[in-house]
């Protein structure tokens, strides 16, 4: 009788263990989802808030529209997601390129700035300083001179 009782508590408990690592599992599941939507949104933010305009707005010359900034999930396992992260370059008409071996060097650099200036103000929004290493170099003096403009601001 007593064999049996416990039996049947122990029964018990497994089930409520089981019931509670399935709720765990949609749990994380459902977290997992919400951060990946919001690494695209900010994606989105990156892209469309910063990129699109501040390329178009200092790069003079018409060969590349505008860049993204890309995300593709390089490994993916059930602890974490590792990101393989490029930049594309949009060329008339519409074309996307990834920029590794298609650009100058001085279009590299002019991305890379513009870039670390988008995360820091998303990011770092209060932070008064924004320091650059040998930011103009390769840099044509037309895109010098409207980059220290968008610094400055």
């Amino acid at each position: 009788m007593e064999l049996t009782k416990n039996y049947k508590q122990a029964q018990k408990r497994l089930s409520q263990i089981q019931e509670n690592m399935t709720s765990n599992s949609l749990e994380a599941a459902n977290l997992r989802e919400n951060i990946i939507q919001i690494h695209k949104d900010r994606l989105i933010e990156i892209n469309d808030l910063y990129l699109h305009d501040r390329w178009v707005q200092l790069y003079p010359h018409d060969d590349i529209s505008c860049i993204k900034l890309s995300a593709e999930i390089k490994n993916e396992t059930d602890k974490r997601i590792d990101y393989d992260y490029h930049f594309e370059m949009v060329a008339p008409p519409d074309v996307n390129l990834k920029m590794r071996g298609r650009s100058s060097l001085g279009e590299k650099v002019f991305a890379s700035i513009i870039v670390r200036h988008a995360l820091a103000d998303i990011f770092a929004k209060d932070c008064p300083i924004f320091g650059l290493d040998a930011p103009d170099g390769n840099l044509d003096d037309s895109i010098n001179e409207k980059l220290i403009d968008l610094l400055a601001e």
